[in-house]
């Protein structure tokens, strides 16, 4: 089980890349890194199988050259449908945050 410590890390990098509006900050490589991080908090979580999949397909779309920005855009909008389930079903210290970062999720699509 992945610590405390990078849950909050993952969470505070994923809110700080998806709502700063400025694109080099996410960039496609951070992006994938923050990805990542993700895979390792949630690869031992149930409620957390379900993003797991989305995950992995964004990370690869984001080390091709020239992502396909309409599939970017539809794993994102699904990604913050799962994330709504996950925050809904889960109790913990980090509801609050999870539901930040359906609505960053959100933004940052509609904005591609």
């Amino acid at each position: 089980m992945p610590s405390n410590a990078l849950t909050q890390h993952t969470i505070d990098a994923t809110l700080h890349m998806l709502k700063s509006g400025n694109e080099s900050v996410a960039s496609p490589n951070e992006g994938a890194s923050v990805i990542d991080n993700w895979i390792k908090v949630l690869q031992d979580s149930k409620p957390g199988s379900n993003v797991l999949d989305q995950l992995m397909q964004l990370r690869s779309l984001l080390q091709m050259p020239d992502p396909d920005t309409d599939q970017v855009k539809q794993l994102l909008d699904n990604l913050a449908d799962h994330t709504t389930q996950m925050a809904q079903s889960s109790e913990g210290p980090w509801i609050n945050e999870l539901e930040q970062i359906v609505v960053a999720l959100r933004n940052f699509s509609n904005q591609l």
